[in-house]
């Protein structure tokens, strides 16, 4: 594609993308169809040496730009939208904001060229970077920790448990076995416990439940993006904003506030947690 950059070199209007592309700055170009973008975006990147966040149309002209890098060699990633939970419901897909986790982690990790997205993904709510950096742990053989904190901590980092681990953000527990599934691994891994060290570590199959490949350490990263460091302090918001609701109309509102407000001081989960990442969040 290097050719391609040549071209562009020649041309006026080219040049003055790249020398409006500065520092904590954005460039808005429009009239191009969605190959000329990738071309462009690819051109930026190697010309500046620079990294590139882009806002598409909509997910499917985003994704087009994805692969089309991609297959000019830039790692490309997809940062996808998600629907917001604010009602209790039995059951819930965690698809996307697992995606959206894997792309967040490897932005922190620098492990990227572009990545490309829409207005409405970019706008919504999510961990912030601190947040994350401060939340993954590391495990590694010989390491000394127990199987009790590692479930503390896969539980405040939104894993669920189950029998049998079959899905991304789920765990298990049999005995001195210890199985998880993160959102920015293809396989889910297995750690082995002989008391509290950390013995051995493997990718498992999934289907199989066999191992298929050892490694000596492993980064967990959260499988949710709300994060509870102190389950009374939001508990304590939640309460005082459901005293603001004096009215009868709102009192049904009011009651449904404090329950959960009590489930999370309890240390219980809800599935519409999503409604109180403002409070979490503050920006």
């Amino acid at each position: 594609m290097k050719f391609l950059s040549k071209v562009l070199n020649n041309n006026a209007e080219y040049k003055k993308i790249l020398k409006a592309i500065k520092p904590e700055s954005s460039v808005c170009v429009t009239g191009l169809t969605e190959i000329h973008k990738s071309i462009l975006i690819n051109s930026l990147c190697h010309c500046k040496g620079v990294r590139a966040f882009c806002v598409a149309n909509d997910e499917q002209k985003a994704q087009t730009i994805v692969n089309d890098l991609c297959s000019m060699g830039l790692r490309a990633l997809f940062y996808p939208s998600r629907d917001f939970i604010f009602r209790e419901i039995s059951g819930k897909s965690g698809d996307y904001e697992h995606q959206r986790l894997n792309v967040l982690y490897k932005m922190l990790r620098g492990e990227y060229d572009v990545v490309v997205s829409c207005l409405d993904a970019a706008a919504q709510y999510t961990i912030p970077p601190l947040t994350l950096k401060n939340s993954v742990l590391n495990l590694k053989i010989g390491s000394e920790t127990s199987t009790e904190e590692c479930i503390k901590a896969l539980t405040l980092l939104g894993y669920q448990r189950f029998d049998q681990v079959d899905g991304i953000g789920q765990f298990s527990l049999r005995g001195g076995i210890l199985d998880f599934f993160m959102p920015d691994s293809e396989n889910p891994v297995r750690a082995e416990f002989w008391g509290d060290e950390i013995t051995d570590l493997n990718y498992f199959d999934i289907e199989t439940q066999r191992r298929i490949e050892k490694i000596d350490n492993i980064i967990l990263t959260p499988s949710t993006e709300i994060i509870i460091d102190d389950k009374d302090e939001l508990a304590d918001k939640i309460n005082k904003k459901a005293s603001l609701l004096k009215s009868g109309s709102q009192q049904k509102a009011k009651e449904v506030l404090l329950s959960e407000a009590q489930r999370i001081r309890d240390g219980l989960s809800i599935s519409s947690i999503d409604k109180f990442i403002g409070l979490i969040y503050e920006k």
